[in-house]
């Protein structure tokens, strides 16, 4: 992975975090009412990590402040979210795509 991916990885993992906190959250969605995603609460701070990625396409995974873990594909300017098994049943599907080819 060049410095360059790496980089425009970061950042979009880091505008879908803003996004779930300053929309999702501040919609009512959870009780939390106008929460801002700020340096002094980050209790909702999702920690991430890149599974796979190229050029145009990538796949991480995020650990939930309730200790569960997403999963998220992004392939070009769509985005498929997944829950852990969700995500094993698409690596199945994956796994017979690759097998059937």
């Amino acid at each position: 992975m060049t410095q360059r991916n790496s980089l425009r990885s970061q950042r979009k993992i880091l505008a879908f975090r803003t996004f779930v906190v300053n929309e999702l959250f501040s919609s009512g969605l959870s009780g939390l009412g106008e929460y801002k995603m700020t340096k002094e609460n980050e209790s909702l701070d999702l920690k991430t990590e890149v599974i796979a990625e190229t050029e145009h396409y990538l796949a991480w995974q995020a650990n939930e402040p309730d200790d569960e873990i997403t999963y998220h594909l992004e392939l070009n300017n769509i985005t498929v979210h997944f829950f852990a098994e969700e995500w094993d049943e698409f690596l199945v599907l994956a796994q017979t795509l690759i097998e059937e080819s």
